[in-house]
C-alpha cells in the first residue's frame, strides 16, 4: 500500500470506497532490475516516487451490453481494475477477455480471473500462450 492524499478513496480507482490503498501489479522480470527490485527488494513503508498515470482506463456507467478486453502481458491491470468494478456492481453479462502471455506462470491475476469465470455465467476468459506454439 501507499500513502494517498487525505480525500482519496479506492473507489477513485474502481475500489469499494472504503479503504485509502493504492494497489499496483508488478511482475519480477529476471531481466528486469526495477521490477525484480519492486517485488523482491522494496521494504514495507519505502517512499516510492511515482509519475502521473497515463491513458484513459475509464469504464463508462452503465457498461455497453457487450464488452470485449483484449490484453498482453502486463497491459491486463487497467481492465482487472475495469473487471473488478463490473463485477461489484453485478454487471458481468456479456464480456469476453483474450489475453496473450508468453507461458501460463506468466499469466498475472489468474487465480482472479478464474474466480470471475466461475460467478459470471457471462464471463469468457481466452488465455493464448505464445512460449509454448
Amino acid at each position: 500500500s501507499l500513502t494517498c492524499p487525505p480525500d482519496w478513496t479506492d473507489a477513485d480507482a474502481g475500489g469499494n470506497g472504503k479503504q485509502r490503498v493504492i494497489s499496483i501489479a508488478v511482475k519480477a522480470m529476471p531481466e528486469g532490475f526495477l521490477s525484480s527490485h519492486l517485488v523482491n527488494g522494496v521494504p514495507v513503508g519505502t517512499i516510492v516516487r511515482l509519475a502521473a498515470p497515463q491513458g484513459a482506463f475509464v469504464l463508462p456507467y452503465p457498461p455497453p451490453k457487450k464488452v470485449l478486453f483484449l490484453t498482453a502481458g502486463s497491459g491486463i491491470t487497467p481492465v482487472m481494475s475495469m473487471l473488478r468494478a463490473m463485477d461489484r456492481r453485478d454487471v458481468v453479462t456479456d464480456v469476453v477477455h483474450i489475453h496473450s502471455a508468453r507461458t501460463a506462470e506468466d499469466v498475472m491475476f489468474g487465480e482472479e480471473l478464474r474466480a470471475l469465470d466461475q460467478r459470471h455465467p457471462g464471463f469468457t476468459a481466452q488465455l493464448q500462450l505464445t512460449g509454448q506454439q
